[in-house]
């Protein structure tokens, strides 16, 4: 917790002197030990942020993490679907060749 009109604003948040905000936390997104993102929670009176304000922001931050991570695993497996499912497509194409080749070849003999 911090009131941002006394000190330093951290390199990374420099809109938070453009908005006039005196208190801000910044949660942590985490998921099976990865930080994927953070939840940056500003507000314009100094020392808003109390304990409860922050274990709520917490658990609202792991939830997002989880729904995040779950977003991830589903669009990865939907893509990997979608390569195995033109892998399948072009080898059934050139089964389809093969075997016009090799009828091609019977009716020539």
């Amino acid at each position: 917790m911090q009131d941002t009109l006394f000190t330093d604003v951290p390199p990374a948040m420099p809109i938070l002197a453009g908005e006039d905000l005196r208190s801000y936390i910044n949660v942590p997104l985490i998921t099976q030990d990865e930080l994927i993102g953070v939840l940056n929670l500003g507000k314009d009176n100094p020392g808003f942020f109390r304990q409860q304000q922050i274990d709520v922001a917490r658990e609202v931050a792991n939830q997002l993490a989880i729904g995040i991570s779950l977003e991830r695993e589903l669009s990865e497996r939907q893509q990997a679907e979608a390569e195995v499912r033109q892998l399948n497509a072009t080898l059934e194409q050139r089964v389809q060749e093969r075997k016009s080749a090799i009828r091609n070849c019977k009716s020539r003999t």
